[in-house]
């Protein structure tokens, strides 16, 4: 399967210990191109499906491009991966391919070739799909930066945890931070659609 190489980002959320039940260290690739990253307290998913390869896809081995399953590839070998193909052309992407024993990333931009070879845990992977919400009660649209900006603030300013009221869609979105020092309140304007 083919997927684009921004998901490998997601990579970055994933932890670095097991709880023993579920692989936590792992991204879920889908053999849909769904990618997906959990933490055990929150859960990222991407739909990165490749709809129509490139030139540079075709240059890889048809076996790797159409050996499609799910994979459960460590978050370290993929952000290593990620790392080795930063410089690539934008238009390479990521072909993952899967047999019983093996998981191999593949990519190449028409003058260098990146291959590595995982094998697969042998633990399962949590079902975020019971966690994901299908029908919120109120949907708010939020600028990333702005978001980063307000959170780098408040963990500067020592904030452990952050309460968000949210009224309806338009009004503006109440927050509380809590410090040893005190509490911090606020509100963030979501955008408009």
């Amino acid at each position: 399967m083919l997927i684009h190489r921004e998901a490998l980002a997601l990579a970055n959320n994933a932890t670095d210990e097991s709880d023993g039940r579920y692989c936590l260290q792992f991204v879920k690739i889908e053999k849909n191109g769904t990618v997906v990253v959990t933490d055990g307290h929150h859960f990222l998913r991407m739909k990165a499906l490749v709809d129509e390869p490139s030139l540079l896809d075709a240059m890889l081995p048809a076996e790797q491009r159409e050996n499609a399953a799910d994979a459960l590839v460590p978050a370290d070998v993929l952000t290593s991966f990620a790392a080795a193909i930063k410089k690539m052309d934008d238009k390479a992407h990521v072909v993952i391919s899967t047999n019983k024993d093996t998981i191999t990333l593949a990519s190449t931009d028409g003058i260098c070739e990146r291959t590595f070879v995982s094998k697969p845990p042998d633990l399962p992977f949590p079902d975020v799909n019971k966690v994901a919400q299908k029908k919120p009660a109120v949907t708010v649209v939020l600028s990333v930066e702005l978001l980063t900006k307000v959170l780098r603030t408040l963990k500067a300013a020592g904030a452990t945890s952050v309460k968000f009221g949210i009224k309806d869609d338009v009004s503006p979105i109440g927050l509380n931070a809590f410090t040893e020092a005190g509490l911090i309140d606020g509100a963030i304007m979501p955008m408009r659609e």
